[in-house]
C-alpha cells in the first residue's frame, strides 16, 4: 500500500514537472519583440514600397510586438 502511495505521488511530481517546464517555454515564447522596421535601411520615403512589403513578409508579429525606429 505505501509503495502504490509513493508511486503516485511521483507520478503527480512528474506531471507537475513537465506542465510547468511546458509554461516556462510558452511563455518565454510570448514576450513580445521590438523589429526595427526596413531592418538597416531604415524608414525612409525613398525606397520603393515592395520593399517594406517584402521586410513585413519575412517577419512574425504578435500582439505586443513593437515597430521601432521609425524615422
Amino acid at each position: 500500500m505505501a509503495s502504490k502511495l509513493v508511486s503516485r505521488n511521483v507520478r503527480a511530481a512528474v506531471v507537475v514537472i513537465v506542465i510547468a517546464a511546458t509554461a516556462a517555454l510558452i511563455i518565454e515564447r510570448a514576450g513580445a519583440e521590438t523589429h526595427t522596421v526596413g531592418g538597416a535601411s531604415g524608414w525612409t520615403n525613398t525606397l520603393a514600397p515592395e520593399f517594406y512589403t517584402s521586410w513585413a513578409a519575412n517577419h512574425t508579429f504578435k500582439v505586443g510586438d513593437i515597430l521601432g525606429n521609425l524615422q
